[in-house]
């Protein structure tokens, strides 16, 4: 036994020289990497390029230019960390993860393979925190209107204070042994994107599975109906969770499966009559696969918006669900059905303050509208504005009679058209003002009967919204005199009145084709306006580093 146990202690006075050696010269190469990356802005490691080119540098001068990464233990926790970011749609690739697993947990035989596993471990962590700070693609240049990033403060990345102490931070992180502590604090950790994340979880097992079956096509199929078909569409429905696994078998389309429809229905957007027509059909053999990058892309939607705190109240509009919410105190207080603008005159997505609400407004019909129906329908009736309550009026405000027009050599619309308030007002009664370069708000409607579609994307961009006397009270209830029977006396008055919100309420156009509704349910909608093509793009695509990054 004493034979053994000396052998062993010179075995271990052997290893010290040598680990020596792997640190030292891991950190003459590290020295030099950094070097490299100073005057360069880039560095190539074989295959692996370093992304974070600008903050890698500052780290390893905090550490003194030495190996951060040689426990196998955090490096073993690390390589999971990578993983684990396919859970947010994020793909390892990204992160050096091949390249880092192939290498490795233990500690490298030789100075040159720390050096470069330990460079790449560390610029893994900080495009990592980047893209769950930030998100991997830059909104800005996916759609020339967004406007979020100017509005409010987030994460200050340019600043050397901020890139210091996010430096100390991943310091003590891999100090400590765990760098997924950071990771944990970067990742939004509102239930909204915890929960659309669990669901992309699932919905990816559910594709790598196989999916679900197809529910093949033939007649409409409703309640009483006996039928081969309902077996594969009591399979569809119980494994998104529409049905109770217990009811899955069986031919007969009985009350369990007419709720189970309603419920699919429901959470796509469909009309919840518990029939399996055309559009149901449709959108049950959608394939795992395309529900699961749908929800991909919203979760990087989510993560563009989740590092700003526009407050406790908002307004949000979800274009692609057609529905209207105001939040206050962080918590769901009304939300409505929308009308929204259609393909062709898309309703645009930004955020602005609201401050003041119109009572009874007048509607200045804009030029694309004006140019084109008024301007037809004068052609044909010169007393075309009257029964529609609109004038005209010149340059200096002064009001023109259509009858003083020779409309047949008009080719373009030489005035302005105004609509006065009143029932037919395009607007309704009510407007809720956010002024933006857009001309879009929130508004009333006389064109009601469009709330009923399930699809209702009718407008020519601005918001159309139901039972919008209700929020008009709710905006106005820190001011007393302005009851909700008040509202109602000023609108039967017909004079057109202003109010002044007390504060300005943030205001978020948002365009979500999947998120968890505040009941826990998973929804889809159709893209209605074709953009969610562009963002899984970027999220196949290289990193790039945000227009507003970029230093000069």
């Amino acid at each position: 036994m004493r034979s053994v146990a000396l052998a062993l202690i010179l075995l271990a006075m052997c290893a010290i020289p040598a680990a020596a050696d792997v640190h030292a010269d891991a950190a003459a190469a590290i020295d030099a990497m950094m070097a490299a990356l100073e005057h360069d802005r880039a560095l190539a490691l074989g295959d692996e390029a370093v992304v974070a080119f600008g903050i890698v540098p500052r780290f390893y001068a905090a550490n003194g230019n030495v190996s951060a990464w040689s426990d196998p233990a955090t490096v073993g926790r690390m390589l999971a960390a990578i993983e684990n970011m396919r859970d947010d749609g994020l793909e390892p690739a990204d992160y050096h993860g091949p390249a880092l697993t192939a290498l490795g947990a233990e500690l490298p035989a030789d100075g040159q393979t720390l050096a470069r596993r330990d460079v790449l471990l560390t610029d893994a962590l900080y495009v990592m925190l980047y893209h769950l700070i930030f998100g991997k693609a830059d909104p800005s240049r996916l759609d020339a209107d967004w406007n979020i990033d100017d509005l409010y403060d987030g994460l200050d990345v340019e600043s050397d204070e901020v890139r210091d102490e996010i430096t100390a931070r991943i310091l003590a992180a891999v100090a400590d042994g765990d760098p997924a502590d950071v990771l944990d604090l970067a990742r939004p950790q509102l239930h909204i994107y915890l929960e659309l994340r669990r669901a992309f979880v699932r919905y990816r097992e559910l594709a790598a599975a196989g999916g679900w079956p197809e529910v093949p096509a033939g007649s409409t199929l409703r309640e009483g109906d006996q039928d081969p078909r309902v077996a594969g569409l009591r399979w569809r429905l119980s494994t998104t969770g529409d049905l109770a696994e217990d009811r899955m078998n069986g031919e007969t389309f009985d009350a369990d499966v007419t709720a189970a429809v309603v419920c699919f229905q429901a959470r796509h957007g469909l009309d919840a009559d518990g029939v399996v027509g055309k559009g149901t059909l449709a959108a049950l053999n959608v394939p795992a696969a395309t529900r699961a990058a749908q929800l991909r892309v919203n979760l990087e939607r989510a993560r563009w918006v989740m590092n700003f705190d526009p407050g406790d109240d908002l307004v949000l509009v979800n274009v692609a669900s057609f529905r209207v919410s105001l939040v206050r105190d962080r918590e769901l207080a009304w939300r409505s059905r929308v009308q929204v603008g259609k393909p062709y005159t898309r309703t645009p997505i930004f955020a602005d303050a609201m401050t003041y609400l119109e009572l009874n407004p007048t509607w200045t019909v804009p030029a694309s509208i004006a140019n084109k129906s008024i301007l037809e329908g004068l052609k044909a009736d010169p007393d075309y504005l009257t029964p529609r309550d609109m004038e005209l009026l010149d340059s200096q405000g002064r009001e023109v009679s259509p009858a003083t027009v020779d409309w047949s050599t008009v080719s373009r619309m030489p005035y302005t058209v105004r609509q006065q308030p009143g029932p037919k007002n395009a607007l309704g009664r009510v407007k809720f003002m956010f002024p933006n370069k857009h001309a879009v708000y929130l508004h009333d409607t006389p064109s009601k009967q469009h709330f009923s579609r399930s699809a209702r994307a009718f407008s020519h961009g601005c918001i159309r919204t139901e039972n919008p006397f209700d929020l008009a009270e709710l905006l106005l209830d820190d001011q007393p005199e302005w009851t909700r029977e008040h509202i109602d006396q000023v609108i039967e008055s017909g004079k057109r009145t202003t109010v002044k919100l007390s504060k300005p309420l943030p205001v978020f156009l948002l365009y979500w084709t999947a998120y968890v509704d505040f009941d826990g349910a998973v929804n889809f909608r159709e893209d209605l306006y074709t953009r969610d093509a562009a963002v899984l793009t970027a999220l196949q695509g290289p990193h790039v580093i945000r227009a507003r990054h970029e230093r000069n």
